[in-house]
């Protein structure tokens, strides 16, 4: 739902309403909306907007429209006995989390009412494509007003409570209508991008991972080192969004929501006994290819700590009864909380609890110091983070892909002082499919650099058998943005190292996490 502020009055969208009453200091105004199925519509409320002074029409709506994009068309109105002035403007719509930038068109009214100082305005929005229909729906409307004279004149105070009843009422009605809508276009959306990925699917079979590799080669102009290149490249796969994931489909390879987790497994807990964030479960039986790094089934489940401090992996093996761990409605809303009631205890080098109680909710401490909470005497699930939350579970599709790295002494030897192109132009013929391009195995920006922190990380745990760079790999990195909505801090990627000492006989009990930004 878009909505917008001007100095006059709110914008919001479409009401679903056969016929709208607003009052106003003295007038009673009815209009009818045209009922639209476009959710790119911002609707209208007509509303009375009272003046301190008389003011001209004009200069007064000049002042209200500025700033607000070019003006396409202005001309004097009337309608439904009523003069006025007639506004469209051309802006645009950016919304750079969903990295929107589309023309956005603003029609705006306003009249000035006989023998009164007050003028009466309406505004809808829309894009382009949808222009036509939009406008005809705007004066259809504007033509079903009606001014109601005879109804008395209304106490100001009591009318001005009426009017913000109203319009309340009318807001929270289409946000619900938006939100079945949104939910509805979402569906459709997600069926929309898995047609698209099917056929980035298809084109991935027609045009294989080595020939994309050698045509991001020749867009460098350095085919003729392919084979030198191939040998330091690392191969790995691509994981995109694919569409919500049904609710029924257990042990899938998705992001967001809730884990499935085994029978009689339950949702893991850090030391001070808050339950991890869960991230993403990859079934490994879903790779296009195996590879020696990882076993050749099961489930890998995905979860972080506080603050991103550190993360988990378990593994599932094959033939796993599964069973749905829902991520609870208000989850985040507790987690909130929950960190309200905790420090940091610097002797204790954990979080503890400052506040015994918070509005419904009550935390308590066993004797080993982990923590739980309960609501009404009934205990609540606590994440170990308040944003690491995702309600919008999606399915992830794999693909295979090639690496290279970003630091080899190869690249000197081949006169390359800057890799940095082919290894662009590698990652842009690699791309698939829409969204973010979350990373299983493969060489990765930060290799080096994460294999340094891995190595102090294995030392500072005792893992001496750990502390070689070639020890450590990077087995997933998972990326802000997309329909699941994870933001790592200001929009990184949140990398989990593993060793294939231990991956190889299904232990993913060593790991090592660190963020990556920009």
């Amino acid at each position: 739902m878009h909505t917008a502020t001007t100095p006059e009055f709110t914008i919001v969208v479409q009401a679903p309403f056969s016929s709208v009453q607003v009052f106003g200091s003295n007038v009673v105004a009815r209009c009818t909306p045209i009922t639209l199925l476009s959710p790119s519509m911002s609707v209208w409320i007509i509303e009375e907007e009272e003046t301190e002074q008389q003011d001209a029409l004009s200069s007064r709506l000049s002042r209200i429209i500025d700033g607000y994009g070019d003006i396409v068309e202005r001309y004097e109105l009337e309608i439904a006995g009523l003069t006025g002035e007639y506004v469209k403007q051309l802006d645009r719509l950016i919304d750079e989390e969903e990295g929107m930038d589309v023309p956005w068109y603003r029609l705006r009214a306003m009249f000035s009412l006989k023998e009164r100082p007050d003028f009466l305005s309406a505004t809808a929005m829309c894009s382009a494509e949808e222009l036509e229909g939009i406008e005809q729906a705007f004066f259809q409307t504007l033509a079903s007003f009606e001014p109601h004279s005879d109804s008395g004149p209304i106490e100001h105070e009591e009318s001005k409570i009426r009017n913000n009843e109203l319009q309340e009422h009318m807001l929270h009605a289409a946000m619900d209508r938006m939100e079945r809508i949104e939910q509805m276009q979402r569906s459709s959306h997600d069926s929309e991008q898995m047609s698209e990925l099917e056929a980035q699917d298809r084109m991935t079979q027609t045009i294989d991972v080595q020939e994309r590799f050698e045509l991001a080669l020749s867009h460098t102009g350095l085919q003729e080192h392919a084979d030198t290149l191939h040998a330091i490249a690392h191969a790995g796969f691509t994981l995109v969004e694919a569409g919500t994931s049904p609710a029924n489909l257990f042990g899938a390879t998705r992001i967001g929501g809730g884990p499935d987790l085994p029978e009689g497994v339950d949702w893991p807990r850090n030391h001070e006994g808050l339950h991890y964030n869960f991230l993403a479960q990859i079934n490994l039986s879903d790779l296009p290819t195996l590879t020696r790094h990882l076993p050749s089934s099961g489930c890998l489940t995905f979860m972080s700590d506080t603050d991103l401090r550190g993360g988990k992996v378990l593994y599932s093996p094959d033939g796993c009864s599964w069973i749905r761990h829902p991520l609870p409605e208000d989850a985040e809303d507790i987690a909130s909380k929950v960190m309200q009631m905790l420090t940091w205890s610097t002797a204790e080098q954990r979080l503890v609890v400052s506040r015994n109680e918070l509005l419904d909710l009550q935390a308590h401490t066993a004797a080993d110091g982990t923590l739980s909470f309960e609501r009404s005497g009934q205990p609540v699930l606590a994440l170990a983070s308040e944003y690491e939350i995702s309600q919008e579970p999606q399915m992830l599709q794999v693909f295979p892909t090639i690496t290279l790295p970003h630091s080899s002494q190869v690249y000197s030897s081949l006169g390359l002082t800057d890799p940095d192109e082919a290894i662009t132009a590698l990652r842009e013929h690699m791309h698939v499919g829409e969204g973010p391009q979350h990373q299983l195995l493969g060489h990765h920006r930060s290799t080096s650099r994460a294999a340094e922190r891995a190595i102090a990380y294995a030392k500072q745990q005792g893992w001496q058998e750990l502390t070689q760079a070639e020890d450590w790999f990077i087995l997933l990195a998972l990326q802000s943005g997309g329909r699941a909505g994870f933001q790592f801090e200001d929009y990184g990627e949140f990398v989990f190292m593993a060793n294939i000492r231990d991956t190889m006989r299904g232990d993913f009990s060593r790991v090592f996490t660190y963020l990556e930004l920009e």
